[in-house]
């Protein structure tokens, strides 16, 4: 029996070539995750974020160190077999996930290839889209939904496989602020469910809420802490590619003229209750 106190995945020392690479992607990078963590990885374009992330179900494995899921090793068919039953990706793109022509059909096929019985995907199905906020929209066609729809229904069949974790590359790349919200909302309320959460995203805005955030830059893992002393760094953050966004910077303008709090998150409504008590 797992104990709730060990890492879901961590890794050590890990470091990775793709076949006939000069220099690694990744560089000797450290990193734990607890269960019911949400961790922001971030990172410039290149910086080795998503080949991060591929590890963490073993859809890579470590040329160097190693990344371990519940404590098992990924290099072992044990651990390849533990990191792809409790760890699932959803990649950026939406329409490279959908494969069935009905919202709640999509929804109902990864549990349908685990043998799920089928009262019990029902109920799976059910409860994805409703987290998701996709129930009034079950039975129609996948392609008639927006891209942030899109987004949520490859979230709704990632939930409804009940992974230990939820790994989301660049999910929000591709949307507008609209459905980058819409994204946010429903990671939140994953989060107070008590779901262990990796976002990937070179988006500051979008690691307010996280617990935890690393930034790696050329490879290497540069800095680790909590979002809040990152989000005070400023324009510290452009060396690594980060841009920060203006609601960032105001909150940072405003904590420097002593205005507003230096615990304050630069949240609108956080900031509109210090500013108007």
């Amino acid at each position: 029996m797992i104990s709730q106190e060990e890492y879901i995945i961590e890794a050590k020392g890990l470091s990775f070539f793709y076949p006939g690479a000069e220099s690694p992607v990744l560089r000797n990078v450290d990193l734990r995750l607890r269960r019911g963590e949400w961790l922001a990885i971030l990172g410039a374009n290149g910086s080795g974020k998503s080949t991060l992330a591929k590890h963490f179900n073993a859809l890579l494995l470590p040329t160097q160190g190693a990344c371990f899921v519940y404590g098992l090793d990924t290099k072992s068919a044990q651990g390849q077999l533990e990191a792809r039953k409790n760890v699932t990706l959803v990649f950026q793109n939406p329409d490279n996930q959908i494969v069935a022509a009905i919202v709640e059909e999509d929804v109902a096929f990864g549990p349908e290839n685990l043998g799920i019985p089928s009262v019990k995907i029902q109920e799976r199905v059910r409860k994805a889209l409703k987290i998701t906020g996709l129930y009034e929209v079950r039975t129609k066609p996948t392609y008639t939904l927006s891209g942030g729809q899109k987004q949520r229904l490859a979230i709704a069949g990632a939930i409804a496989m009940e992974p230990a974790c939820m790994v989301l590359d660049e999910a929000t790349s591709m949307l507008d602020p609209k459905g980058r919200r819409e994204i946010n909302d429903v990671l939140c309320k994953l989060h107070r469910g008590g779901m262990t959460l990796v976002s990937i995203t070179h988006r500051l805005e979008e690691i307010v809420a996280c617990d935890q955030c690393i930034v790696l830059s050329k490879g290497t893992k540069v800095w680790e802490g909590a979002p809040k002393d990152l989000l005070a760094m400023g324009e510290g953050l452009i060396e690594w590619g980060l841009r920060v966004p203006p609601l960032v910077e105001l909150c940072n303008r405003l904590k420097l003229s002593g205005v507003l709090p230096k615990d304050i998150l630069p949240k609108i409504d956080e900031m509109v209750d210090a500013l108007c008590p």
